[in-house]
C-alpha cells in the first residue's frame, strides 16, 4: 500500500509544532507523541513487511542499520507499554 516515510511531512509538521510552543498543554502533547509513536509504529510495519517480500534476511542489514532499527523498536515497544492500551485499540 503505502511506502515508509510517506506521511514524513506531516509528522515533521506535527513535531515541530509541539516543540517551538512556549508551553503546550499536557493533553496537546500527549496527542502529538500518540499521533507520532502510531506513525513509527506504522513505518516499521511497512519496513518489515519490505524485507519480507523481499526474502532477505535481517542480517543483511549493516550493523549500523541494524541497531538503529533494533533501537527504535524498543523505544516504540517501552512507549507503546508506557502509553498503554491507547496504542493497542488501533491496532483492532
Amino acid at each position: 500500500k503505502s511506502k515508509p516515510r510517506t506521511n514524513r511531512k506531516k509528522y515533521r509538521k506535527l513535531f515541530l509544532g509541539i516543540a517551538q510552543s512556549r508551553s503546550p498543554s499536557k493533553k496537546k502533547t500527549n496527542k502529538a507523541v500518540k499521533e507520532l509513536l502510531t506513525g513509527l509504529k506504522n513505518n516499521i510495519k511497512s519496513i518489515h513487511k519490505l524485507l519480507d517480500k523481499s526474502s532477505l534476511p535481517l542480517k543483511l542489514l549493516k550493523k549500523g542499520e541494524y541497531k538503529y532499527l533494533f533501537v527504535i523498536q524498543t523505544v516504540l515497544l517501552f512507549r507503546m507499554s508506557f502509553h498503554g492500551t491507547l496504542l493497542m485499540k488501533e491496532n483492532t
